[in-house]
C-alpha cells in the first residue's frame, strides 16, 4: 500500500493531507515566496482528535515555542526557537507526562543546568552549562538512577569514573512518547569508542539517542528508510552542529561515529510505504538535530572537526 498525499493551495498557505494516517499539516509561506515557510505551523490527526504539533516559521525557521501533544493530549515537548537557533528552554516528557529533560539554550548554546530523567522521576545524567561550555562535575548514572557509571570534571577536563565495559545489547524496546506505540530497536554490529563521544560513550549514547527521539507522528508505521550525515565541531565540551545532509544512498561504517534508529513498529496490519517527499526529509531532519543537540556534554581532547551517521529506518529491514 502506498501513502498518497494530497496538496490544497491558497495564496499563502498549503494544507496537505497524509491519507494513511488520517492527517493534516497547515503550512504558512511568505507571500514574496511559496517556499519559505512564514507564520502559524500546525500538523494534526482526525483520527487522534488530541494530537497536535503547533509552532510558527519565520523566514524559513522554526520560531518562537513549538509543542507536540500526543494523542492523550499530553505535552511530550515544548521547545523553544529563535528563527532557527535554539534559545530558551527545552523540554521532553514521558508518554504519560513525566519529565525526561530539562535543558536550556542561548542561541543554540546550551547553559545553566541540565537534568535527565527516568520515568520515576530519578536523574539518570545532569550536570552544567555556561554560555556554550560544558563546566564542573557531569555524572551519568544507570538506568535507576543509583549507581554512577560515568563521572567527568570538564574544568581539568580529567575522567573521574568511567564504564570501561558497556553491555553492548542487539535489541531494545521502549515507548515512544509521541505516538504510544512500542517499537523494537535492532543495533547493527557496535563497538565502543574512546574519544570524540558525548558522556557516558557511545553505546550509552546509542540508547539516549533512541530515548530523546520522538519519531514524527505521519511516519509511524509507515515503511521508510533516511540515511543522514552530521558534521560538527567539538569545542569545551559542546558539538556546534554545521550541517545535516541527505545522503542518497546509505555509507554505513561499523568504525565511524553513528546513532542508529534502526526499529520495528507495533503495528503489522497498516504498514504504509511512505515516499521521501522534500517534506517528510525536512521534518525527520529537524527531529535529528534536535536530539543530536541535546545528548550532552562531548568527551573530546581537543577542539575536533567530526562526523556523525544517523541511519532511520522503519518497518524496512532486511530479513525482516
Amino acid at each position: 500500500m502506498i501513502a498518497f498525499f494530497s496538496y490544497h493551495y491558497s495564496k499563502a498557505q498549503t494544507e496537505i493531507n497524509y491519507t494513511h494516517c488520517e492527517c493534516k499539516e497547515q503550512v504558512n509561506y511568505s507571500n514574496n515566496d511559496n517556499l519559505i515557510k512564514n507564520g502559524d505551523y500546525l500538523f494534526t490527526s482526525n483520527k487522534y482528535p488530541k494530537f497536535k504539533e503547533s509552532g510558527k516559521y519565520k523566514d524559513g525557521k522554526k520560531d518562537g515555542i513549538w509543542i507536540v501533544k500526543n494523542p492523550k493530549g499530553i505535552v511530550i515537548s515544548s521547545i523553544e526557537y529563535s528563527v532557527g537557533k535554539l534559545n530558551g528552554k527545552y523540554s521532553l516528557f514521558f508518554f504519560e507526562g513525566e519529565p525526561k529533560l530539562n535543558a536550556y539554550f542561548v542561541n543554540n548554546k546550551p547553559d545553566k543546568e541540565w537534568k535527565y530523567y527516568n520515568k520515576k522521576g530519578g536523574i539518570i545524567k545532569g550536570g552544567s552549562y555556561d554560555n556554550g561550555k560544558a563546566i564542573g562535575i557531569w555524572k551519568v548514572y544507570d538506568k535507576r538512577g543509583k549507581k554512577i557509571i560515568a563521572e567527568y570534571d570538564f574544568n581539568t577536563k580529567q575522567s573521574v569514573k568511567t564504564n570501561d565495559n558497556p553491555k553492548i545489547k542487539k535489541s531494545y524496546i521502549p515507548r515512544d512518547s509521541e505516538s504510544g506505540g512500542y517499537i523494537i530497536i535492532y543495533y547493527p554490529k557496535r563497538k565502543k569508542i574512546n574519544n570524540n563521544v558525548p558522556i557516558g560513550g557511545n553505546i550509552y549514547s546509542n540508547k539516549q539517542f533512541i530515548d530523546l527521539f520522538n519519531v514524527p507522528f505521519v511516519l509511524m508505521d509507515g515503511i521508510v528508510k533516511y540515511d543522514f550525515n552530521v558534521k560538527g565541531i567539538i569545542k569545551d565540551g559542546v558539538l556546534n552542529v554545521k550541517s545535516i545532509d541527505v545522503l542518497p544512498k546509505s555509507t554505513f561504517n561499523p568504525n565511524m561515529l553513528f546513532f542508529p534508529y534502526i526499529a520495528i513498529t507495533e503495528s503489522k496490519k497498516n504498514r504504509n510505504h511512505i515516499s521521501n517527499s522534500e517534506k517528510l526529509n525536512s521534518k525527520v531532519k529537524e527531529r535529528v538535530f534536535e536530539t543530536i543537540m541535546v545528548l550532552g556534554p562531548w568527551i573530546s581532547e581537543n577542539s575536533t572537526e567530526i562526523e556523525i551517521n544517523v541511519p532511520f529506518v522503519l518497518n524496512k529491514i532486511k530479513g525482516l
